[in-house]
């Protein structure tokens, strides 16, 4: 395995945790009851 330059190795390991982190949020999404989605949770002003 030859070795990479360093700029390569820090582009995978970003592009490697934003893809991870987009994962998390569908999850969380996913996982919310649909219950919240429709709740309004501020007051309304007027």
């Amino acid at each position: 395995m030859t070795e990479q330059p360093l700029e390569m190795l820090v582009r995978t390991a970003l592009w490697r945790q934003f893809g991870a982190a987009i994962d998390m949020l569908e999850h969380a999404l996913l996982a919310c009851p649909a219950e919240l989605w429709e709740e309004h949770l501020l007051n309304e002003v007027g």
